[in-house]
């Protein structure tokens, strides 16, 4: 009897570290989430204050590379080398490239808070079973031992 209350008592504290540890991760998820939702995802326009969002700031580059390129002898009259088209194209390319990264990082990141959510779950039944099960087989006096406060 005494080696399955020292493997009940095992079993519960390692549940509960689990769980501490799993609540760390939810809440860390959170904090970042909202992170993510405070920030601002535009780039500031350079008319009038005025906001545009990624795909505009993207399209602007490529639209200005396309007529650089169409009109070089024009452009290098006022100053824009090839060099500086090659650097706007490679940034916007650049840029797309972190886009698309992080967009599937954001659909990673609901996929395993949905999956920790799950395992959560599943951990706070097997601990309510646990629970349930020595407050049937132990006197309560020993309950204490177990994290359980009950007095019922």
């Amino acid at each position: 009897m005494e080696k399955v209350i020292l493997y009940v008592e095992q079993t519960i504290l390692h549940l509960e570290k689990t769980i501490l540890q799993m609540e760390k991760v939810i809440l860390y998820v959170e904090k970042r989430v909202l992170q993510m939702e405070k920030r601002d995802f535009y780039i500031k326009g350079y008319k009038m204050g005025v906001k545009k969002t990624f795909a505009q700031f993207l399209s602007d580059t490529r639209l200005m590379t396309e007529g650089c390129n169409a009109h070089l002898d024009e452009v290098k009259a006022v100053g824009i080398t090839e060099s500086m088209i090659v650097k706007l194209e490679e940034k916007n390319k650049l840029l797309a490239d972190l886009d698309t990264q992080q967009e599937k990082l954001k659909a990673d990141l609901k996929s395993v808070t949905s999956k920790l959510t799950s395992e959560l779950s599943a951990q706070e039944k097997l601990l309510n079973e646990a629970r349930r099960r020595v407050k049937v087989g132990i006197a309560t006096e020993q309950w204490r031992e177990f994290g359980i406060t009950a007095s019922r």
